[in-house]
């Protein structure tokens, strides 16, 4: 490593200890944002150290997890003036209200799952034979690269269930210890998979997966278990397993894309590398030469909602490629580039600083038993996890999972008195 990059890690390392020394749990905002973003940078350095890296980036980086530090800082001083301890009541119907709304989620995805897998035979011509099955990945591949739009949109709402589905499920699932709810509450991860070996899109298991772990981070809050150790023996073989896992169902899903071709270990391990840490060196390479133009106020961080008014038109891939290495190439920036977009490096300080206050705010009402907290709570895992890559805000049926979420939650007592 650099020595010029060893000191803004360094920083950050320290930085995150005294977090971590002030608020105890790892799943406290700033704790959590800083920790994800140390092994963030970590990993790109161990797994690809030929990338190159910039320190200027690896600057902005500390500069941007310090802001998260200090909206957290205001947010418990504000929190502690303004204190109640009018605690709610959850108890487990509250959580077998939701369980039933998961179950017609689940459903409605699987449905659409289903009804995917016989448009596809039926649109190319396939039959159920096996070649005609490795060739339906590859045929919507193509449609889809050709920006030619054919899945009908009752299957299109169909297939977006899922999201709300695995964000409730992650909420749930902490609620039942055991049986065979437990596994009913797995299964959107499963349904993800299904649409990933068909449509070849690694977005919809990532997103999926995502929106379950926050929904289950934030219910960690909400059942007054956020000071769970996550360094347990067991916590690091069962991340190494689906780390695994997803590298498995990634060379998969672009095997099912080239329909069933041959593998070219080399070519598939620098593309593996590119996917997984190529982020780092492509946006502190972007970051080097970032030129202020105009800030586009939210239409980068925010582009699904932007483009559903009509106000920017967000295109496949959303950022054009670049060299990072030789011929890998990657069109991977982070969240954090669209935040520069959209308010500068130091209007991005204030975004991330406010992003902090409002989810140690959500954070500590949580602990109150606020069951609507959990809305912008888990909202700041997901972006925290997903922020290597974009903004999870990019997507409509993200923010709209969060919405079905939060009508659930406010008829929930009709919603009650209707099951019960």
């Amino acid at each position: 490593m650099a020595i010029a990059n060893f000191f803004p890690l360094t920083i950050l390392l320290i930085f995150t200890v005294i977090l971590k020394k002030i608020n105890f749990s790892w799943l406290s905002p700033p704790v959590f944002f800083a920790t994800l973003w140390s092994f963030f940078i970590i990993a790109p350095l161990i797994f690809a150290p030929k990338y190159p890296i910039n320190s200027f980036g690896l600057w902005v980086i500390t500069f941007f997890v310090f802001a998260v530090g200090t909206g957290s800082f205001i947010g418990n001083f504000i929190n502690k003036k303004y204190i109640s301890n009018n605690f709610e009541i959850l108890n487990k119907k509250t959580f077998k209200t939701l369980f039933f709304l998961v179950e017609i989620l689940i459903f409605l995805s699987f449905t659409g799952l289903i009804l995917l897998f016989f448009f596809g035979l039926s649109r190319f011509n396939l039959s159920s034979s096996l070649i005609d099955l490795l060739l339906l990945p590859n045929q919507f591949s193509i449609d889809r690269y050709s920006d030619v739009v054919v899945i009908p949109t009752f299957i299109r709402l169909l297939m977006y269930f899922l999201f709300p589905a695995s964000l409730i499920a992650g909420i749930v699932f902490g609620y039942f210890k055991k049986g065979w709810r437990r596994i009913t509450l797995l299964l959107p991860i499963f349904v993800s998979i299904g649409y990933a070996f068909i449509l070849t899109t690694r977005s919809t298991i990532i997103l999926s997966f995502v929106l379950w772990i926050s929904g289950f981070f934030a219910s960690k809050i909400l059942n007054h278990e956020e000071n769970t150790n996550f360094f347990k023996i067991r916590s690091l073989v069962l991340t190494l397993l689906l780390g695994s896992s997803f590298i498995t169902i990634f060379v998969l899903t672009a095997w099912l894309r080239d329909a069933g071709g041959e593998f070219i270990i080399t070519a598939m391990i620098e593309n593996v590398r590119a996917y997984f840490f190529g982020y780092l060196s492509s946006f502190t390479q972007w970051v080097e030469n970032y030129n202020f133009d105009r800030l586009s106020m939210g239409l980068v961080t925010f582009a699904g909602p932007a483009d559903l008014m009509g106000l920017t038109d967000r295109g496949l891939g959303f950022y054009n490629e670049i060299s990072i290495l030789g011929e890998s190439h990657t069109n991977i920036f982070t969240a954090l580039r669209g935040i520069i977009h959209d308010y500068s490096i130091i209007g991005g300080f204030i975004f991330l600083g406010f992003l902090g206050f409002l989810s140690t705010i959500a954070y500590r009402r949580c602990i109150q038993n606020k069951l609507l907290w959990v809305i912008p709570l888990s909202m700041f895992y997901a972006f925290t996890i997903y922020s290597p890559l974009i903004s999870i805000f990019n997507y409509n049926s993200i923010i709209a999972s969060w919405v079905i979420l939060a009508t659930s939650i406010l008829l929930m007592p009709m919603i009650k008195r209707i099951i019960f």
